[in-house]
């Protein structure tokens, strides 16, 4: 709701290039607050509300799915990723592909298998491949992996959402071309410097 109400903001910003705009009425002065600043009110409001909650976010385990591989694949490394996983009441993968590497595809099953076996339900995962897919090509592994899937996940389609990327491109267009505007209107309405050098040589007196 918060970023929602930020991007209506953003668009309906009558000074997006940061100014301020001052107020002026019969019970005095107000100046106004960025779409940032409002933006940023509200997640402190957010932070208020999170401190009574069961879950704080240093319970959430979010990570890309590249980087739990990285660390899974390293001996060095390898158990202190699987205890995270373990012990976080919520873990967010992003990004999650097998691109049909085995080592990879065990990863998936590793992180599967142990929420699912310790009764950790708040997992969540994101990819953008077919969820029939997810286990790669390979057809025993496939299988395997899709069933999990099927048993453990809820899927949630967002092919049909807006791009957050899209939209934050389109308001730095917005406040390109604003900015383009506002230094052409200043320009416009700056009065030419007379050059003494162009000026009609005074006549010579007698």
């Amino acid at each position: 709701m918060i970023y929602r109400q930020y991007q209506k903001d953003a668009d309906t910003d009558k000074a997006p290039d940061g100014r301020k705009i001052w107020t002026i009425s019969s019970k005095g002065a107000t100046i106004s607050e960025t779409p940032d600043e409002k933006f940023q009110k509200g997640l402190e409001g957010i932070k208020r509300i999170l401190v009574g909650s069961k879950d704080q976010p240093t319970d959430v385990l979010y990570l890309g799915f590249d980087n739990l591989y990285q660390l899974y694949r390293s001996p060095d490394t390898r158990a202190d990723a699987l205890e995270a996983i373990e012990k976080a009441p919520i873990v967010f993968v992003d990004d999650l592909h097998s691109k049909n590497d085995p080592s990879r595809l065990e990863v998936i099953q590793q992180l599967m298998e142990r929420r699912y076996e310790l009764g950790k339900f708040g997992t969540f995962v994101t990819t953008n491949i077919d969820v029939e897919h997810i286990g790669g090509d390979e057809e025993n592994e496939r299988k395997r992996i899709l069933s999990r899937s099927k048993e453990t996940f809820v899927p949630f389609d967002l092919t049909e959402c807006e791009d957050w990327r899209d939209t934050m491109k389109q308001r730095r267009i917005k406040m390109i071309k604003a900015e383009i505007q506002r230094r052409v209107t200043k320009r416009d309405a700056t009065p030419p410097i007379e050059d003494d050098h162009d000026a009609s040589p005074e006549s010579p007196t007698d």
